[in-house]
């Protein structure tokens, strides 16, 4: 049985991201320590109804989960965001990004199983490039909780556990293309808005 496991590339520093190896013991990333998945809509939420000079203690809570990586982006979501602010925050807290080389075969398999059961989260007849990240927003959640790499749907560890946090909302009916919060319906992956994380982290400002 394939899972999802962690591979660092050669050349990494130790400061940049890497996933438990498998014989070793995991470090604030399972039971009540729960990693997130960040989509670009909830990062815009986040910064445009949560300034950093009004909330710093919220931009601080970040940035310490960004230093443990649990809070977590994938290079599409980075490079969806153009906002200028959260460009020197990503530069300042390197390790929330998981490169693709990190993720690669998890998302080839997410790709193949939402293709065969009509998942698919990027709309073939969509011209405008929006949206391109979420497929890989849910892949990279699913490579965090280690799913088995011959059907994404199994869990091979049930402690590790990734939260999918995005502002999108729920397709209104099958005809429409799927929307994140849909894919992770399927997979059983929990899926919250800003608010959502906030209270999982208890944060009191």
């Amino acid at each position: 049985m394939l899972r999802c496991l962690d591979r660092t590339p050669p050349g990494r520093s130790e400061g940049s991201f890497r996933l438990p190896l498998a014989v070793a013991p995991p470090v604030r990333r399972h039971g009540n320590y729960p990693l997130y998945s960040v989509d670009t809509s909830a990062l815009i939420y986040f910064r445009h109804y949560y300034p950093s000079d009004t909330f710093p203690s919220m931009w601080g809570l970040v940035g310490r989960l960004a230093d443990e990586s649990r809070f977590l982006i994938c290079e599409q979501v980075r490079d969806e965001d153009k906002d200028q602010e959260m460009r020197r925050f990503v530069k300042k807290h390197p390790s929330m990004v998981v490169d693709f080389a990190d993720m690669h075969e998890c998302f080839l398999r997410f790709q193949i199983e939402t293709k065969r059961f009509g998942m698919e989260l990027v709309d073939p007849r969509d011209t405008t490039g929006m949206n391109e990240a979420d497929p890989f927003v849910v892949a990279l959640a699913l490579m965090l909780e280690q799913r088995d790499l011959d059907d994404l749907r199994r869990r091979t560890n049930l402690q590790a556990r990734c939260v999918v946090v995005t502002h999108e909302r729920r397709r209104k009916s099958t005809a429409q293309p799927a929307k994140i919060p849909d894919v992770c319906d399927f997979y059983e992956l929990s899926c919250v808005e800003w608010l959502g994380f906030l209270k999982n982290e208890r944060y009191a400002g």
